[in-house]
């Protein structure tokens, strides 16, 4: 097992011990240690404190250690967008800036002082990353350098599971470990990439059951309206209609739309600065608020008032489902310029019938996939998840074919029913495509919403 040194020098890290008992010398560290403790884990429930003498001796955990982890990691994804105070710059723009990329053979294998004689640390260094070859290094920086953003811990489980596929013996984690390092700068220009901009504004999640009566094949119902409404201007960003109360995955999919077609640039996001939801609010919806810094705020039922005026032009009406929404869509048109059903059906329309895994913005905005609905599935024996009538297949890396007989848990793109998200745990594993729904050059149809307007 090589040292801590050993791999520092490998990634061209200078290390300089610093004496016991005196923090002063390491005072960017501590300072850090402390970032985490009031910012983090103070807010966590379960948390004792410091002071051994002054903490509640009956307290008792209250998170898993898979729950502190990725609450740690939301904390630490916010922090990488942060300007800091000393340098003027997000930590990750500041690396990359000044970090300086290595190859990987370079890296890891090669001797780091061509000039002096091997030293005992170069060697122990050329051995331990020994057994990584090229082929292995490639599929591993396939896996970690995507805009998946796999885990190591699910990286290093996917070399291991097709090494024991073949009957070859699995790279130790701490050698998949040292690759993933090697690909950190590439790494962290894809979480760059996750563009926020934040919004100096509120919304307001909320709905209320109309006064508007449906007629569907079975009955005659008033339904449930969802609104994302900006508070600033009234304006309408998205709605639901439901014939009950709205479930958590209605709020979850009324934000997304809010959030990918209230803006023409679906390749950045802008949420707000505030978030305020009808209680109860979706833990999904704190997650991801966690990660663009924005603040929630759970709410009673509010009587909207762009309800209550549409209601009264419809007094003594009784719609058809798409009369309804249609309405529904010119009335938000009409207050403040925007129809949100319009604007999906433009969207639709753009990626036409030959939609890519490229054109999703989920892809490129990991925080989006925090508000798709979840459900479980089954992993066949052949590689393939039965879901809704169709197969699924993962076309870019074949990593499900490892996971044959195992529950995973999926998450469907918005964008089309051929495209699911796989994830192994808290991980993401694979994006998958339905193989029924696929064209021969690889793209898949789009979801189309057929709420037509009149004359179109």
């Amino acid at each position: 097992m090589p040292t801590m040194c050993v791999i520092a020098q490998g990634l061209g890290i200078t290390l300089f011990p610093g004496p016991p008992h005196e923090p002063q010398v390491r005072g960017i560290v501590e300072r850090f240690h402390e970032t985490l403790d009031t910012r983090l884990w103070a807010t966590l429930h379960g948390y004792v404190g410091p002071n051994v003498v002054e903490r509640n001796p009956g307290a008792r955990a209250e998170l898993t250690l898979a729950e502190v982890e990725q609450r740690f990691r939301s904390f630490i994804d916010r922090y990488h967008q942060e300007i800091h105070s000393a340098t003027g710059q997000t930590p990750l723009a500041f690396w990359q800036e000044h970090a300086t990329p290595l190859p990987v053979n370079e890296r890891l294998s090669y001797a780091f002082f061509p000039d002096a004689p091997p030293s005992a640390q170069e060697a122990t260094l050329t051995t331990f990353f020994a057994q990584v070859t090229q082929p292995m290094a490639e599929m591993i920086e396939r896996l970690y350098v995507s805009p998946l953003l796999r885990r190591v811990l699910t990286v290093e489980e996917i070399m291991r599971r097709m090494a024991h596929r073949v009957g070859a013996s699995a790279l130790p984690l701490d050698v998949v470990t040292g690759v993933c390092c090697s690909f950190g700068r590439r790494r962290a220009s894809i979480l760059s990439g996750d563009a926020i901009q934040m919004q100096a504004t509120t919304w307001r999640i909320g709905w209320q059951q109309t006064a508007i009566q449906v007629r569907t094949l079975q009955r005659t119902t008033t339904p449930f309206l969802l609104l994302v409404i900006d508070e600033a201007t009234d304006n309408v960003l998205a709605f639901r209609s439901t014939q009950d109360c709205p479930r958590s995955a209605d709020v979850l999919s009324a934000l997304y739309d809010a959030l990918v077609f209230s803006r023409q640039d679906r390749w950045c996001l802008h949420p707000p600065a505030r978030l305020r939801v009808q209680q109860p609010v979706p833990p999904e919806v704190i997650q991801a608020a966690k990660t663009w810094g924005t603040e929630v705020e759970a709410v009673a039922q509010h009587e909207f008032a762009f309800v209550q005026r549409w209601e009264q032009e419809l007094t003594g009406r009784v719609l058809d489902p798409i009369q309804y929404l249609r309405i529904v869509d010119r009335a938000c048109e009409r207050a403040g310029g925007y129809a949100p059903f319009l604007a999906k059906q433009q969207a639709a329309r753009q990626a036409g019938w030959r939609m890519r895994l490229d054109d999703d913005p989920c892809r490129f905005l990991p925080s989006l996939r925090e508000l798709l609905p979840a459900d479980d599935a089954l992993v066949g024996r052949d590689g393939t998840l039965e879901w809704h009538g169709w197969h699924y297949r993962d076309i870019e890396d074949h990593v499900l074919r490892y996971w044959p007989g195992e529950a995973v848990t999926i998450r469907p793109s918005p964008m089309s029913e051929a495209v699911i998200w796989v994830y192994w745990g808290q991980d993401v594993l694979c994006q998958a495509v339905a193989e029924e729904l696929c064209h021969k050059d690889g793209s898949f149809r789009p979801y189309w919403f057929p709420y037509p307007r009149l004359g179109e």
